[in-house]
Order: C-alpha cells, then sequence, then structure tokens
C-alpha cells in the first residue's frame, strides 16, 4: 500500500496534476498525463533555414547545426595590451572589498532573492542545510575551482511563437545548478557597485539609476528628419543583433 502511495505522489508531482480523485488510485491516469506532458514537449519536425524539412532522429542535427553557425567557432586568441583601452579603474579601498570573504549572510541574500521556484528546496530547508551550502560557496571562492557537477547546465528550447515551425522559432536558455546561480548572483551583487564608476555614462544598461530607453529616445531625436535631403550627407546603420 505504501508502494502504491509513493508512486501515486511520485506520478502526481511528474505530471504537475494538483489533485486527486475522491483518493482512488489514479496510476494509469497519471501515466496518461505524463505521456502527453512530453509529447507536447517533443519536437517531431523541423524546419531549417533553406526551407528543408527534417523529422525524428534528424532534428537535432538540425538544431545542433544551427547554433554551430549561429555562435560560431573558436577563433585565434590575440594577446592584446588593454592597458591604455581603460581609465577608470577602482580604488584600493574599493578592489578590496570586491575581494573580502563572503559572508553567510551575503550567501543567503543571494539564495532569497532568487525566483520562488528556482531555489525552493533550499529556502525551505536553510535551516539544516545553510553550513553546508556556506562552505560549499566559500570553497570556490577561496580556491577559484567548481566542481564540474556544479557547473553543468542543461539548455532547453523554448518556443516563441505558438506553433513553431522553423529552428528560429525556438529560443535556446540554461537552466543552471541553484548553487552556480548563488555564485553567479554574489559576484553580479559586488560588481554592481561599482558599475558607475567603471561604465562609460553612453552606456544606459545593467547600470542602477540608469535608464536604456534615453538611448531610445536620444536616438529619435538624431533620427528625426534624417530622411530630407537637405543638409551635410549623413549615413546610418541598422545593426541586426539577435
Amino acid at each position: 500500500h505504501d508502494a502504491v502511495l509513493l508512486e501515486e505522489r511520485f506520478l502526481k508531482q511528474k505530471a504537475k496534476v494538483n489533485w486527486l480523485s475522491d483518493g482512488d488510485s489514479n496510476t494509469s491516469y497519471f501515466h496518461k498525463s505524463v505521456k502527453s506532458q512530453i509529447s507536447r514537449s517533443r519536437i517531431d519536425i523541423i524546419t531549417d533555414s533553406e526551407g528543408v524539412t527534417y523529422q525524428n532522429d534528424n532534428v537535432a542535427n538540425v538544431f545542433v547545426s544551427h547554433y554551430l553557425v549561429f555562435l560560431g567557432q573558436p577563433g585565434t586568441v590575440v594577446d592584446l595590451d588593454t592597458t591604455n583601452l581603460f581609465c577608470d579603474v577602482l580604488d584600493s579601498v574599493a578592489a578590496n572589498d570586491m575581494i573580502r570573504e563572503v559572508s553567510e549572510t551575503e550567501i543567503k541574500d543571494a539564495m532569497f532573492s532568487m525566483g520562488k521556484y528556482t531555489a525552493a528546496f533550499f529556502k525551505d530547508s536553510w535551516g539544516i542545510i545553510a553550513k553546508y551550502v556556506v562552505l560549499a560557496i566559500r570553497e570556490f571562492f577561496v580556491n577559484g575551482k567548481l566542481l564540474k557537477e556544479l557547473n553543468h547546465t542543461i539548455i532547453a528550447l523554448i518556443p516563441k511563437v505558438d506553433s513553431p515551425t522553423r529552428v528560429n522559432d525556438f529560443r535556446p536558455i540554461s537552466c543552471c545548478n541553484v548553487l552556480f546561480k548563488c555564485i553567479s548572483k554574489i559576484i553580479a551583487n559586488r560588481i554592481k557597485d561599482c558599475l558607475k564608476v567603471l561604465v562609460s555614462p553612453n552606456q544606459s544598461a545593467f547600470v542602477p539609476g540608469r535608464n536604456i530607453t534615453n538611448n531610445i529616445l536620444l536616438t529619435q531625436e538624431l533620427m528625426h528628419n534624417y530622411h530630407l535631403d537637405r543638409g551635410p550627407s549623413r549615413c546610418a546603420f541598422k545593426v541586426d543583433i539577435q
């Protein structure tokens, strides 16, 4: 009986079904729900950029080929002296603050600032696992090494339209380990305080207190009456960055 209950609970969670019907055994129903979810998540047919349609086992190869071209191949590394490129640097106080020891409060704040479902287990079990999480994250900041198990990332394809048929109708999203996300958030929080000093005033994104829409409004002002044939010669480029 206990085994049946455990199986029902497992299938209920996997099928994302939030109710049971009068306490009856719903194993068959839950199996059908899981299969239905898997069917909706599968990509059985896809069309590449040249309009050629592929099915079944060839679908994966189409996506791999697309992103090999889209992302490009690793190029030659050029040893460039950037000493004179960056004039703004952190003072000694700010630099030392960047490499200070990571506190338990800093780790907890980063963990609890994540989304509701991202770190639900860690939040609910913090009283039990806190010391182990703190130890693991501090180990990374001390040694600069991360276990490959923590650095594994699952790349999933999310539809951008209701009925995707082409490769471009999907966008990739990386599903990272929670500890990896926590480490990244700690680093981002430290960098965030220094961005105003290091980033040019022309860069509006990512800096607290600046609004990217300011550059959009500026662009509209610059392009106003740009199409008229009077005035000096001019040229504009529209860059499509995917």
